[in-house]
């Protein structure tokens, strides 16, 4: 039994040529695993078929060690770490490792460098198939594995585990603005990314480490600023730099200058950078701005348009490479006009109309503002007044709905009315539903197909009041429920 403890099977004697079951063998010997017999020219695997010579032979136990050393090295050594575990406590390598004990295994590639794969080595021949170790297709990084006494019969008894990484790669995305989508981003120009003087794609992969520069060619008639780079520094007026550490998502910030025009006041305001289309806060005027007895009435758009802008009011910038806002004044008092009446004023004192602000609210909140001459007639705007399960019913003041008749001789503030929106069936209020059964008549069919334009008109659903039912009735319907 070669030191192994326990009763060795025995075998009766038998004629040369006869033939008999190799016996297996239960006993134990302290390190080591019983690995068959050996009849001192052969190894015999227990169960096997032993046939018998001229002379007697005597079967040896045989053993191998119970431990296997495991090793782990990692390809390049700056390209990750290894952690060993067995039966969940580290290991160094060369450790020596019982058989039977779970051993796990996690390569972590390090900054800059990714897992490729696991070449593992059985003793000094890195050919024998995987068919005691295989990684996890989920995990490629991660080992998990139990050797038994299969391992240590076939193969030398260590394990060589070679972790092999490559550079990382990143996606290198780059695009004009946030919304390459829309035409109108088509006037400010192209960019382009290259690496090393070599033009790249939006979307290729770039290896870690990299300086990829990008660049903005302009349209001539659209000198655009650039007052940001999202994932690039800028190193010019249309250049940015990024080195590749992650996934980049670089496109530039577009900003229009915003440019206050005092329109007469004295002093002067730098200018702003807000990103094209973005919503920002209007400026006041300085607090030493003066325009002679002329009194400061708020901001107007150019090109002028009719609302007005108090400072801190909110103001969308254009797409142009300038957005002004030009100081609209007004006289406090009706200027005195010399001379006869009739008379024009004297020369190089031109007038200056009295002007009022009207504030239009819905809801508690500023709808717009507008500046009317005194005297003039309000007029209200075509803008859509929106209130949910409510048909807008007109402005008033002091709760009485204005006409056309309205004259603006003070500012004044007016609030938007409403009334509930009709139905077209019996239920409370306006649903879905509704806007259903409006448009199946505006298409000639449903429950109402039959009732007249007239009809139509009295059940409140000409929204627009033009005498007809059409779609843009639908739209306001759906719209307003």
């Amino acid at each position: 039994m070669d030191g192994g403890d326990g009763t060795a099977p025995t075998q009766e004697a038998l004629a040369e040529g006869a033939t008999f079951t190799v016996a297996d063998y239960t006993g134990t010997k302290a390190g080591f695993v019983f690995a068959g017999w050996n009849d001192g020219t052969a190894d015999y695997a227990a169960g096997s078929t032993y046939t018998m010579g001229a002379a007697d032979v005597t079967l040896t136990a045989k053993w191998i060690s119970s431990l296997y050393e495991l090793s782990y090295n990692n390809n390049p050594s700056e390209g990750g770490s290894i952690d060993v575990t067995v039966d969940g406590e580290p290991i160094e390598s060369g450790s020596m490792v019982e058989i039977g004990k779970l051993v796990k295994v996690i390569a972590t590639p390090a900054v800059g460098y990714e897992f490729v794969e696991w070449d593992i080595w059985y003793g000094t021949c890195s050919t024998v198939p995987l068919e005691y170790i295989a990684p996890d297709e989920t995990k490629p990084n991660e080992l998990e594995f139990t050797l038994n006494e299969s391992y240590l019969a076939e193969v030398a008894g260590n394990v060589i585990l070679n972790a092999k990484y490559g550079p990382a790669y990143h996606t290198v995305n780059f695009k004009l603005s946030t919304d390459v989508t829309q035409d109108y981003w088509d006037d400010i120009g192209t960019i382009k990314a290259t690496v090393d003087g070599e033009e790249i794609q939006s979307g290729e992969q770039v290896e870690y480490g990299t300086e990829v520069t990008f660049t903005v060619t302009p349209n001539s008639n659209n000198a655009y600023t650039i007052g940001s780079w999202n994932d690039a520094k800028s190193t010019g007026d249309y250049t940015a730099n990024a080195t590749v550490t992650r996934d980049l998502n670089v496109y530039a910030r577009f900003d229009t200058k915003v440019v206050y025009n005092l329109n007469g006041g004295s002093g002067q305001m730098n200018p702003d950078y807000e990103e094209l289309y973005s919503v920002f806060n209007v400026k006041d005027i300085p607090a030493d701005c003066t325009n002679g007895d002329l009194e400061f009435l708020g901001w107007k758009g150019m090109p002028l348009s009719g609302k007005i802008y108090l400072p801190g009011d909110r103001y969308q910038a254009g797409f142009g490479d300038t957005t002004e806002l030009v100081a609209i004044w007004s006289s406090v008092d009706e200027p005195e006009v010399p001379g006869e009446p009739g008379e024009p004023g004297e020369p190089g004192e031109p007038e200056v109309t009295v002007k009022f602000i009207v504030t239009l609210m819905n809801d508690g909140e500023v709808f717009a503002r507008y500046d009317y001459e005194k005297g003039s007639t309000f007029v209200a705007p075509d803008e859509f007044v929106y209130k949910r399960g409510y048909m807008f019913a007109g402005w008033s003041l002091n709760g009485e709905l204005v006409d056309e008749d309205f004259v603006i001789n003070e500012a004044v503030t007016l609030k938007a009315e409403f009334t509930a929106l009709p139905t077209l069936t019996d239920d409370d209020s306006a649903n879905i539903v509704d806007v259903i059964i409006l448009l199946q008549y505006v298409s000639g069919v449903g429950p109402l197909a039959d009732l007249t334009t007239a009809e139509m008109v009295m059940k409140g659903v000409d929204f627009n009041n033009n005498g007809e039912i059409d779609i843009s009735d639908v739209i306001f319907y759906l719209k307003s429920i």
